[in-house]
């Protein structure tokens, strides 16, 4: 038993053995690697021995010399106990070949004693299952390390002299090839692909999908409940574009015999028990899917280059036994005792049986299309919770209710300590909610400083918050009953006519209730807007997951203010995307409310809700309360800071006033860089209004300084981190003149609109009647401001009303400057509201006929503004009522996630897309923008000059591209160079019977606008 010490050269090794006698699964894996060992030994003659059900596949292998079968051995599945009698005989039978190598790929003692006994001169095996003693050489068995590459290190623990001096004291490693198919190292022979195709010309037409699934495991505890099979099999077979084929062993029948007695033949065909190793081989090449569990067919699919899904139980490690492949998807569930490595679960838990596929039924599916246009339509099978889609509406919801309360909970505390809204119930709500927000904004770019963004953590802060807001409200509600009146009166008496027609007011419910009903339901459809999911829903995604505010030099948007987008993290980490979306429809809400703060101390509470209303029927602002971007949050930081700052003002001692003014303004210039001019806009109103009332200059000056003061420590730690990244504080704005490299931001693109007076004067009809050239209709202002603000110069001058329209043209000649972007405009809509509804009010003073043609002009454009987010919610009353699953609805209206859905079921974890379109919330991988990349790198030209796109791109990091390409002139047009570099290297490989780019997803999409768009997935080899 004593080790040999020379080491052999390549040349001295002649005959190698391989015993190799488990199960189905561990021979594939074994002949995957098969070709490592062969180029380590080009010379060698490769023996096996195996077990009778893997004799025909090492039979068909081209690198196997000569195969060898015990047909009885311990690994049988009824086993005698003869099994040792017969170890010993094959290690004398064999013994006469004189082998110079042999390897036990299983690890235990009997085969040890085995390759002793055979008298092999190096013995290579696991020692982790005794019998180390009987072996030459043993590497190092890592418990969690995958197969694959265990293999790969049995396969060079013995080392070679002439390799070692070739490349040193240590050799290379051979590098296991997961992407190499297996069909190519089978001989195939025709017989086998005669039965097969007869068989498969008794099927449906090719135009199918061929979709093979295998029902049995290795032991009870692997296999997936029969139940969830027939759900399975009701879901691929729904609209009869998809064939079924089971397969497995005769022992296996009655699996196949309860599941098809429910289906129809002519769509689910039972080859179970008929098709020999190499004929179901050469099945899984013809077919376009495999779903099994974690057994030998699985493997097989995967090495055949299958697209596969395989159920993995907890009695395995999956990352240790899974298949190899990008084209491979594991579905399983971490339990506490996994891996246990029993044959049957005994657990009362049922981890398996229940647990642990309960997670993955249903099945729903993704479309796509396989290996360059052989399937149009190809259904793959990806695991989902079993929740019911109402209750999804449902617990979305709930936890926006939560939040909102955490708000509350925090916000009423520090209200109180600002003094504000002490004796007016609307304003409390209103403010503390909104303050709450901000804080909790705060609160989660802190964490993310500290590296603390842990869902558990803010859940618990979460619930804490809570409470404190539900008791604050308690407290509220039993002051009240002790006579605590909150009737606003010390707001003075409003200085226009009361509102007194109850027909109006009712009206008035009516319309805000249609918006914010109407804009609730859109909210409550999983987000699609693009903006949303490329940062706004994205960045937060990638912070969640990294714990911490994590810089993206890829994303020129990562280091932008992003305070609302905490709110966003702050509902991903709390529900998900439209727990998120849904704080946006609150933002909404509050920004309506402030709106009557605002307004309230010009034109009275009764005429105030009016403005509140006019704001929610913009349409700008109810379509944009159904996505989660950052505009109504602006407009709501901004209105708050303006009402805070005019009721200091008008206190002229209130320095906490101030103080709260300056929190708002922070907030907002932490959100985005358009407060800035809202800041120079209200500056300027103030300069003039202290070069006109002399009186006020130091209670303006005063405040000025403190609001300046606190809004930089509020929001300055946005740019500080932007200029610490980048030396630009406003990065990318004026990238030309300091800090890193940018694409224009500032350019003739962003102002459609010329400096000469024809285009000044026009402006207000050009932006409102042709919102396409301004950033798109789902933004625009309505029609209800060029109507009604003309008729502004027929009407008594309103003491504070000037003040505002100050502020909106000097903000209206900084966005005609700077950027033409009309949501960019939306900070003006409560001050332009006040304005139309002084209007309204002051109709009151005109006869009755011109008085109700005025009247009845602005209720029908006010209508029409709350008719629109009615209309809009038609789209998605079913997803939010939970008649539609919010899969459903993402494949149909969200373009890139079918190619989500397959890179997310399909790709490794390790995996990187290129995409050229920006969305990437739903890809459970790194997406990089092109764009991005192309700016930074500079990729095309060498590709170019090349031709390989894939040489480029994986060398970089990328293992997919994902391709968009714009088929019509309307809507966003894709830059199609690399598309088309990507079109010229597959045609050259056509030509030249090679494979290194494959196509793995190829649709095409049309939304609600007639927008056709086609997307494919890219896979780099």
């Amino acid at each position: 038993m004593a080790k040999r010490s020379r080491v052999p050269a390549t040349g001295d090794v002649r005959r190698i053995l391989l015993v190799q006698l488990d199960h189905l699964g561990d021979a594939v894996i074994t002949l995957r690697t098969l070709h490592c060992l062969r180029e380590r030994f080009p010379c060698a003659a490769i023996d096996v021995l195996c077990s009778p059900w893997t004799a025909e596949l090492f039979d068909a292998a081209s690198d196997a010399s000569r195969v060898f079968v015990s047909q009885n051995n311990r690994f049988c599945r009824q086993r005698r106990w003869t099994w040792w009698l017969s170890t010993l005989r094959w290690g004398l039978r064999l013994r006469l070949r004189q082998y110079d190598v042999a390897f036990d790929v299983r690890g235990e003692a009997p085969l040890a004693a085995l390759l002793w006994i055979l008298g092999a001169g190096y013995r290579v095996g696991w020692n982790c299952g005794g019998g180390g003693f009987f072996l030459t050489h043993s590497p190092a068995y890592l418990q969690n390390r995958s197969e694959f590459a265990s293999r790969e290190a049995l396969w060079t623990t013995l080392p070679l002299e002439d390799l070692a001096s070739l490349h040193g004291e240590t050799e290379t490693r051979l590098g296991v090839d997961s992407s190499r198919n297996l069909a190519n190292d089978l001989n195939i022979d025709d017989i086998a692909r005669r039965n097969v195709n007869r068989r498969l010309a008794s099927l449906p037409p090719d135009e199918n999908a061929r979709i093979v699934l295998h029902l049995g495991a290795g032991t009870p505890a692997k296999r997936w409940p029969l139940e969830h099979w027939r759900s399975l099999v009701e879901r691929l077979t729904l609209d009869g574009r998809s064939t079924l084929i089971l397969v497995g062993t005769r022992e296996e029948q009655p699996l196949s015999d309860a599941l098809k007695a429910n289906h129809n033949s002519a769509v689910v065909a039972d080859w179970t028990g008929e098709l020999g190793i190499i004929e179901l081989a050469y099945l899984l090449v013809q077919a376009d899917l495999f779903i099994g569990a974690d057994s030998g067919p699985a493997h097989l699919a995967a090495s055949m280059q299958t697209p596969t899904v395989v159920l993995f139980s907890g009695t395995n490690n999956a990352e240790q036994w899974r298949p190899a492949g990008n084209h491979v998807r594991v579905l399983s569930r971490r339990v506490a005792c996994s891996p246990c490595h029993r044959s049957e679960c005994r657990s009362e838990r049922h981890i398996v049986r229940e647990k642990e596929f309960a997670m993955i039924a249903p099945i729903r599916l993704a479309h796509f299309r396989v290996d360059g246009g052989r399937r149009d339509l190809l259904h793959i099978a990806h695991g989902t919770l079993v929740v019911n889609s109402m209750f999804d509406t449902l617990l979305s919801c709930l936890a926006t209710g939560a939040m909102v309360l955490a708000a509350f909970g925090v916000g009423r505390p520090l209200l109180r300590w600002f003094e504000f809204g002490r004796h007016d119930r609307f304003a409390i709500a209103v403010w503390s909610i909104s303050l709450g927000l901000v804080a909790w904004s705060f609160a989660i770019m802190f964490l993310g400083f500290l590296v603390l963004l842990y869902r558990p953590l803010i859940g618990v802060l979460t619930m804490t918050t809570c409470f404190v807001g539900l008791g604050e409200i308690i407290s509220a509600l039993q002051a009240a009953r002790h006579g605590v009146v909150f009737d606003g009166s010390d707001l003075g008496e409003p200085r226009a006519s009361k509102f007194r027609a109850s027909s109006w007011n009712i009206a008035l419910v009516l319309l805000a209730g249609a918006v914010i009903v109407g804009s609730g339901i859109s909210a409550l459809a999983p987000p699609t807007a693009g903006d949303a999911l490329y940062y706004h829903l994205q960045l937060p995604k990638v912070f969640l997951e990294q714990h911490c505010l994590a810089y993206l030099p890829l994303h020129e948007k990562s280091t932008f203010p992003l305070a609302v987008e905490m709110w966003y993290l702050w509902g991903l980490a709390i529900e998900g995307p439209v727990a998120a979306q849904m704080l946006h429809w609150v933002a909404g809400i509050m920004a309506a409310g402030a709106s009557v703060l605002l307004a309230r101390s010009l034109l009275g509470t009764q005429w105030a809700w009016l403005v509140g209303v006019v704001v929610l029927c913009v349409p700008g602002i109810s379509n944009q309360m159904t996505a989660p971007l950052n505009d109504v949050g602006l407009v709501l930081l901004t209105t708050l800071a303006l009402t805070a700052w005019r009721e200091a003002v008008h206190e002229q001692d209130n320095a906490l006033g101030f103080l709260l003014a300056g929190v708002m303004l922070g907030a907002a210039a932490g959100t985005k860089y358009v407060a800035f001019l809202f800041a120079l806009a209200v500056a300027v109103q103030v300069l003039w209004q202290a070069i006109t009332q002399p009186r006020l200059r130091p209670v303006l000056a005063r405040g000025a300084t403190i609001v300046a003061c606190t809004a930089v420590l509020v929001g300055g730690a946005w740019f500080v981190r932007a200029a610490f990244y980048h030396g630009n504080p406003v990065y990318p704005f004026f990238a030309k003149y300091i800090g890193d490299a940018a694409p224009e931001a500032l350019g003739e693109s962003k102002t459609p609109l010329s400096w000469n007076p024809l285009n000044v004067v026009a402006s207000p009809w050009t932006v409102t009647m042709q919102p396409d050239r301004f950033g798109g209709r789902g933004h625009q202002l309505g029609g209800l401001f060029l109507a009604c603000l003309p008729g502004l110069i027929f009407v008594r001058r309103l003491r504070g009303l000037g003040a505002l329209l100050f502020i909106s043209a000097a903000y209206g000649i900084l966005w005609y400057a700077l950027r033409q972007n009309v949501r960019f405009f939306l900070p003006m809509v409560p001050l332009l509201a006040t304005a139309v509804v002084w209007l309204v009010a002051e109709t009151a003073r005109m006869p009755r006929i011109p008085r109700w043609t005025a009247r009845a002009v602005v209720a029908v454009l006010l209508l029409v503004g709350a008719i629109v987010p009615l209309s809009r919610a038609r789209r998605h009353v079913e997803v939010a009522c939970g008649l539609q699953t919010r899969q459903e609805y993402l494949t149909k209206r969200e373009p890139t996630y079918r190619a989500a859905e397959l890179t997310n079921l399909l790709l490794p974890p390790d995996a990187h897309i290129l995409s050229l379109d920006y969305r990437g919330f739903y890809f459970n991988h790194p997406v990089t923008r092109e764009k991005n990349y192309a700016f930074q790198n500079n990729y095309l030209p060498f590709i170019e000059a090349t031709g390989r796109v894939d040489d480029s791109l994986t060398k970089a990091g990328f293992t997919h591209v994902l391709l968009a390409e714009n088929l019509g002139n309307h809507g966003i047009q894709f830059d199609n160079r690399l598309a088309q570099l990507v079109d010229r290297q597959i045609a050259r490989e056509s030509v030249e019977d090679t494979r290194h780019l494959k196509t793995l997803h190829d649709y095409t999409y049309e939304d609600i606008d007639g927008v056709r768009r086609r997307y494919r997935v890219i896979a780099l080899r």
